[in-house]
Order: structure tokens, then C-alpha cells, then sequence
């Protein structure tokens, strides 16, 4: 059985734009300047490129073995929002930097989660399919 790839990816896409919009949001409220809002938005949006992995690359993985893929997907995720943002908070003002870790590190976590619930529900729903435990 091969796991559902276009629902996976609906639904990290989806949190991706909530994601991002909350990052942009939060660090408005936070006092960060106009920069620091889009460039953690941006770190929300390119990271969470890591957790499409289950979704693009599960074409011939099965369920047994696709759990492996969500697990990269997650540790490329997280992974990918230090590196990225280390990189970018560079460019962001001493004052906004507060904001711009914050902003991105909840923007990621919403993705994360999503990621998570849905691979839950894919792997719980092929052990009721098939009857046995993946």
C-alpha cells in the first residue's frame, strides 16, 4: 500500500501559508520591523520545502517505510529553519531579531505539527486497512 501523496501535500501547504502569515504576524506585534517580518516568513516558507519530502518523494516508498521519510522531513525541517534563519538574521537589526527567531520558530511549529497529525492519520489509517501494524 502506498501512502496518499497529494493529501500530504495539500495540508503542508496549507500550513505553510497559515505558518508563514502567523511568522509575519507575530513579529509585527513583536515591535520587528517590515524586513524582519518577511524574512521570517521566508525562513517558514523555505524549510518547510523539507517536509513536502514525504509527499514528493514517497512515489514507489510503501507505508512501512514511509514513516522514515516523514521523520527526515521533520528533522530537515527544523534543521532548515536554524540554518536558514542563522543565515538570514544576519541581515536583520539587533532589535528585530527577537521577533524575526520567534516569528520563525512558531511559524515552524505550526507546520510541524500539521506535518506530524497527518502522518499519524495516514499510518493509523493503513493499520486499519491492512490489518496488520506497518
Amino acid at each position: 500500500m502506498l501512502p496518499p501523496r497529494v493529501p500530504m501535500a495539500i495540508a503542508i501547504v496549507a500550513a505553510c501559508i497559515v505558518g508563514a502569515a502567523g511568522a509575519f504576524g507575530l513579529v509585527g506585534l513583536l515591535g520587528g520591523s517590515s524586513s524582519a517580518q518577511l524574512l521570517s516568513a521566508g525562513v517558514v516558507v523555505v524549510s518547510s520545502c523539507f517536509a513536502l519530502l514525504p509527499a514528493v518523494g514517497s512515489g514507489r516508498v510503501t507505508v512501512s517505510r514511509w514513516g522514515m521519510l516523514v521523520l527526515m522531513g521533520t528533522m530537515g525541517q527544523t534543521l532548515g529553519t536554524l540554518g536558514v534563519g542563522l543565515a538570514l538574521s544576519m541581515r536583520v537589526g539587533e532589535v528585530s531579531r527577537r521577533g524575526f527567531w520567534i516569528g520563525a520558530m512558531a511559524g515552524t511549529v505550526v507546520v510541524l505539527v500539521v506535518h506530524v497529525v497527518v502522518a499519524i492519520r495516514t499510518l493509523k489509517r493503513s493499520i486499519v486497512t491492512t490489518g496488520s501494524e506497518v
